[in-house]
């Protein structure tokens, strides 16, 4: 990780549409070695609050909304 930007940064969904439908993919900048998916949640039961040192994530937000507070020991 070091020498890498850590900021937050948008990746591009691409997708490729034709009568058969729409495939969409996306190329992360990094090796994915696990995957979550979290469903059912309610604003009354908040995920996360907690810290990770050393730590890329990719988030995705497959249907809904969600907030997201990011923050570091200089800035939130």
């Amino acid at each position: 990780m070091e020498g890498t930007n850590l900021q937050p940064k948008e990746i591009a969904i691409k997708q490729i549409a034709d009568e058969r439908g729409v495939l969409s993919f996306l190329d992360l900048p990094f090796e994915v070695k696990r995957f979550y998916m979290i469903s059912s949640n309610t604003k009354a039961l908040p995920r996360g609050n907690h810290a990770h040192k050393k730590l890329f994530q990719f988030l995705f937000c497959a249907q809904g909304s969600m907030s997201i507070k990011l923050s570091d020991p200089h800035r939130k």
